[in-house]
């Protein structure tokens, strides 16, 4: 007998279970018959963030499920980092992935963003402001960058891949998904005419996700 198959969104930063993305992606899944969780992963807080909270709140929801679930996950920006790092780490219950504008190597971008004196500043403060998910402003603690250091930049997938990215992507520059897609040889990589949010062809990305995860052979 096959082991079950179950679905999960894991959102970005500033992002949480409300996501719009991951809502209208659990909409196409309901209207297939199919759940899609999108559990929250800012632990403890938005502004106490960090790559290995997401990690362990997602550990955690894994846990909940059956043991011997696989999973086909969707990662929208910080959470395609997370959700790539998460099949590196457990690659016997990892079945497919799908990437959305993945944040890569995002201590570079945030450093490329911020310049170095934005970077030191934010160091010394301890925190640097940015808008929570209801757009009310927030305070991001260093500890999110000095644990991202600690994870790797492009962490490697064994399973089948699909990557959508949009080529106006100021935030995380679709380069880098271009060049994961060049080194790994089950990542599929689709360029769209959007940017960062990819909210303006969210239609294609719907279509391109339910085709790879819902349509795909289990």
């Amino acid at each position: 007998m096959r082991p079950p198959i179950e679905y999960a969104y894991l959102h970005g930063y500033a992002s949480g279970p409300t996501s719009f993305k991951g809502q209208q992606l659990a909409s196409v899944w309901s209207a297939r018959g199919a759940t899609l969780h999108i559990p929250d992963l800012n632990r403890p807080s938005l502004e106490r963030l960090t790559y290995t909270g997401m990690l362990e709140a997602f550990d955690d929801f894994v846990a909940s499920r059956p043991p011997e679930t696989r999973w086909r996950l969707i990662g929208s920006s910080m959470g395609g980092l997370i959700a790539s790092r998460w099949a590196e780490l457990n690659s016997e219950r990892i079945d497919r992935l799908v990437l959305l504008a993945p944040g890569f190597d995002l201590p570079n971008h945030w450093r490329q963003q911020l310049g170095p004196d934005g970077v030191d500043e934010w160091q010394q403060r301890g925190y640097v402001e940015n808008p929570d998910p209801n757009a009310t402003p927030s305070q991001i603690h260093w500890g999110l960058m000095a644990d991202a250091l600690t994870f790797p930049p492009f962490p490697p997938v064994a399973c089948p891949t699909l990557l959508l990215h949009g080529r106006h992507d100021e935030t995380v520059p679709i380069a880098g998904s271009r060049r994961y897609a060049d080194r790994h040889p089950k990542v599929e990589l689709v360029e769209l005419d959007d940017d960062h949010q990819l909210l303006a062809t969210l239609d294609e990305v719907e279509a391109h996700t339910a085709r790879f995860l819902l349509e795909a052979a289990r």
